[in-house]
C-alpha cells in the first residue's frame, strides 16, 4: 500500500520542480494508509521530483516545521490554492494528529469563552487588519477626496463651460497617443506564457510581486511596530514633483517611459519594485523614484532623452526605520503612520538621521487591497540594542533567476532516512558605535524639529 500510494503521488504531480511527500510506517509496524492520522510528521519522508525549480520559490515544507506551527496556521495551508498539492497530505496527517486541539478551540469560540478570531491563523488575523485598515482609508480618506474632487470639477464646468473642459480632456489624449507612439514605444503584446500568467494571478493575492528585483536590505531589528534595516546603496530615477501641479500618475508613466525604453539607447529595463516617493508634511507626494536594476550604474545606466524631468542619483547605504501597512497610501493614511512610527521610534530612544518621509508601494494596481504592502521609512541614528541581525536575500531579477533555474539538482533514490534541512542564519554583531552618539532625550520636540529641520 505505502509503494502504490508513492508511486501514485509521482504521477499524478511529478512535474519537475513539485516537491512530493511520501508516508513511511515507523520501522516493524504494520500500519496502514488508513492510520495516516496516527504519524507524526518526523515519521515522513520529503523528497523531490526531478530538479528544484529555484525560479518560483518553490521550496517544500520541513516536517520539523510543521510540528512546530499553530493547526490555524496549517489549516490556512491547507485551503490555500498556491500549496502544491503533494504538500497537503503531509499536512493533513498533521491536523488529523490534532483534532483535539481542534474540537477544543472551536468549542471554546462557539461557547463565548474566545473570540471568533481564534479560528484565524497569523495570515488571517493579518487580513482581517487590514481589511480594517482599508475600510477606514476609504471612508475617511478616499471618499471624502473623491467628493471634494467632483465639486471642483463642477465648479469649472459652471465657470469654463462644458466645451472647454471636453476641448482639454482632447488635448491631453492626443499627448498621451502620440507619447505612446512615439519611439516605437507602442507596440504589439509578445507571447504570453502559462507561467507568466500564473505568476500575475499569484500576484492578485501576493503581498510582494513575483519576478521583480528590490532593493538588497538586511533587518538590524524589529519589533510589533517597525523593522531597522540597512539597505544598500541603490540607483534611482527620480521626477520632482515639488514645483506646479504634479500628479502621480503622469510621474509614473514618464519613469515607466523611461524604464521601458524611452531614453538615449532605447534600451528596455526590467521593471522593478518598489516605487519610492518622497512625501511632505501632509503626505502628499514630493517625488518619486524607481530602483534601476542592479546591474546599471551611473556610468553604464542609459540616460534620460532630453528636455527631461527624469533625474539619475544613487542613494548610498544607508539605515532606516521601516513601518508597514496596508490598503492605500492616501496622503491621510501616510500621516497616521508617520505618527505611529515616531512614536515608537521615540519610546525605543531611537534618533532620526533627518526628517524626510519616504513611502514604499510593491504592488501592481491589481492585487487586492488588503495584500496590498506598502511602508514608510525614515533615516535613523543606531537602533535596538542586543539584536542580531539577519540577511535579507534580494531578490533575483528575471535573467538571473532563469540562470539559476537551470542549474541541475540530481533526484536521489527513494530511501527510509528522513533528511531534514536546517536553515541557517548567518549572525553578524550589530555595530552600535553611533547608537551611543544618538542617546535621545524622549522629548517629542526633537521628532518635529528634526522634521521641520
Amino acid at each position: 500500500e505505502w509503494m502504490t500510494m508513492a508511486v501514485a503521488m509521482m504521477a499524478m504531480g511529478g512535474r519537475e520542480g513539485e516537491a512530493f511527500h511520501v508516508f513511511l510506517p515507523p520501522s516493524g509496524s504494520r500500519q496502514t494508509v488508513s492510520q495516516l492520522s496516527t504519524l507524526r510528521p518526523s515519521q515522513c519522508f520529503s523528497g523531490w521530483v526531478g530538479r528544484r525549480n529555484v525560479a518560483k520559490g518553490s521550496v517544500p515544507l520541513t516536517m520539523k516545521g510543521l510540528e512546530d506551527e499553530e493547526w490555524q496556521d496549517l489549516a490556512e495551508k491547507l485551503a490555500d490554492p498556491f500549496v502544491s498539492p503533494l504538500e497537503k497530505p503531509m499536512i493533513l496527517a498533521e491536523l488529523a494528529r490534532r483534532r483535539d486541539q481542534v474540537s477544543d478551540t472551536v468549542s471554546d469560540v462557539l461557547g463565548g469563552r474566545r473570540s471568533q478570531e481564534a479560528l484565524l491563523g497569523s495570515r488571517g488575523r493579518k487580513q482581517l487588519r487590514a481589511a480594517r485598515a482599508v475600510a477606514r482609508q476609504v471612508t475617511e480618506d478616499i471618499v471624502p477626496e473623491a467628493r471634494r474632487q467632483a465639486e471642483e470639477l463642477l465648479e469649472e464646468v459652471r465657470g469654463n463651460g462644458i466645451e472647454k473642459i471636453a476641448a482639454d480632456i482632447q488635448s491631453r489624449l492626443l499627448v498621451a497617443i502620440d507619447d505612446a507612439t512615439a519611439e516605437g514605444m507602442l507596440k504589439a503584446p509578445g507571447v504570453v506564457s502559462v507561467d507568466d500568467i500564473v505568476t500575475e494571478l499569484r500576484n492578485v493575492f501576493s503581498e510582494t510581486p513575483e519576478g521583480l528585483e528590490t532593493p538588497s536590505y538586511s533587518v538590524v531589528s524589529s519589533s510589533d511596530e517597525y523593522e531597522v534595516r540597512e539597505y544598500s546603496s541603490m540607483l534611482l530615477a527620480s521626477k520632482d514633483m515639488s514645483t506646479g501641479k504634479q500628479e502621480d500618475g503622469n510621474a509614473f508613466n514618464e519613469l515607466a517611459s523611461f524604464l521601458f525604453g524611452k531614453n538615449d539607447r532605447k534600451e528596455a529595463m526590467s521593471m522593478t519594485t518598489p516605487v519610492i516617493t518622497s512625501v511632505d508634511r501632509e503626505g502628499r507626494t514630493r517625488s518619486m523614484s524607481f530602483v534601476i536594476p542592479s546591474k546599471y550604474n551611473l556610468d553604464n545606466v542609459p540616460r534620460p532623452l532630453q528636455p527631461s524631468d527624469v533625474t539619475m542619483s544613487r542613494m548610498e547605504a544607508v539605515r532606516v526605520a521601516a513601518r508597514e501597512f496596508p490598503g492605500f497610501a492616501t496622503p491621510a493614511e501616510v500621516v497616521r503612520q508617520r505618527d505611529a512610527l515616531f512614536a515608537a521610534l521615540q519610546e525605543d530612544g531611537i534618533a532620526l538621521e533627518d526628517g524626510e518621509i519616504f513611502v514604499l508601494q510593491y504592488n501592481p494596481p491589481y492585487t487586492l487591497p488588503t495584500f496590498r504592502r506598502n511602508e514608510i521609512f525614515v533615516r535613523v541614528r543606531g537602533g535596538m540594542e542586543g539584536t542580531e541581525v539577519k540577511e535579507e536575500e534580494m531578490k533575483m531579477g528575471e535573467e538571473e533567476k532563469k540562470v539559476e533555474a537551470e542549474e541541475e539538482v540530481e533526484a536521489e533514490p527513494v530511501s527510509m532516512s528522513v533528511e531534514v534541512q536546517e536553515s541557517k542564519e548567518v549572525e553578524v554583531k550589530d555595530d552600535m558605535d553611533g547608537a551611543a552618539a544618538s542617546g535621545y532625550e524622549r522629548n517629542s520636540r526633537e521628532y518635529v524639529d528634526a522634521y521641520e529641520c
